[in-house]
């Protein structure tokens, strides 16, 4: 599949116009086909919106990669108001046990990067335990001066794929700045996953997946971002999207 041929510009970010399945696929190849570089995969939702409009280095990293899909129900509805037909909204966990699956068939290893040494280690035990070929971990709380080591800690494991947990835009600029210096097929910023995976962090019930108040229920569990990133970031957010929306309106009339 060429999803290089599926992107729009949404708020002056590309994303990728793909679905579950597709990005299901679009992954588990980059993971398995090596290009002489590692391919990057990357999340987007209001929050993301709001930081690349004004950290222009983030939004370059997030347009110089190969996959950009839309991690937060808020893009989708966003997007489609600014006329950009946004499939689905994906979120680790809606896909996580269909890749785990194709991750366990075609062996392919990873190694997780991020957190607190102890969040990092309960999540690597919990995806071993789900029989997946975790080739290592490192926490994330590492000097510009031991970034070195860790990069070759990551090499000497040889994995596949690189989940890497630093938050955003930490994540992706990182990424982007080693890209020519990991010897992976694929690095994938995953955001608080581990957490997850940690038991720190309850995964969100489908059905609030799906109404768009992710946010709320994971605000509740993390009060202190509350305010900030989610009610006020996303009013900035719909701001954002309803000043395109007028603007469509105004042109077509």
């Amino acid at each position: 599949m060429n999803d290089t041929s599926k992107k729009a510009s949404f708020l002056g970010i590309n994303i990728n116009l793909v679905d579950r399945k597709e990005i299901i696929t679009l992954l588990v190849n980059y993971a398995t086909q090596g290009v002489g570089r590692p391919r990057t995969a990357f999340y987007l939702n209001a929050h993301c919106v709001n930081i690349a409009s004004r950290d222009v280095e983030y939004r370059a990293v997030l347009n110089s990669a190969d996959l950009v899909y839309a991690g937060g129900q808020g893009v989708v509805w966003g997007g489609r108001l600014c006329g950009i037909p946004i499939p689905a909204r994906v979120n680790i966990m809606d896909i996580f046990d269909f890749l785990a699956e194709e991750f366990r068939n075609r062996k392919i290893s990873i190694f997780l990067l991020g957190e607190t040494p102890e969040t990092i280690g309960k999540a690597d035990a919990a995806l071993r335990t789900k029989g997946l070929f975790v080739v290592g971990s490192h926490h994330g709380y590492f000097t510009e001066s031991q970034e070195k080591d860790v990069i070759n800690k990551i090499n000497a494991a040889r994995p596949d794929i690189i989940l890497v947990g630093l938050g955003v835009p930490k994540q992706e600029k990182w990424i982007l700045r080693n890209r020519n210096n990991l010897e992976s097929n694929l690095s994938w910023g995953v955001g608080g996953l581990f957490k997850i995976f940690a038991g720190y962090l309850q995964d969100t019930p489908s059905w609030i997946r799906v109404s768009g108040l992710e946010w709320l229920y994971l605000g509740i569990q993390d009060p202190k971002r509350l305010v900030s990133r989610y009610l006020l970031g996303n009013l900035i957010f719909m701001y954002r999207v309803l000043a395109i929306h007028m603007r469509r309106l105004c042109l077509k009339s």
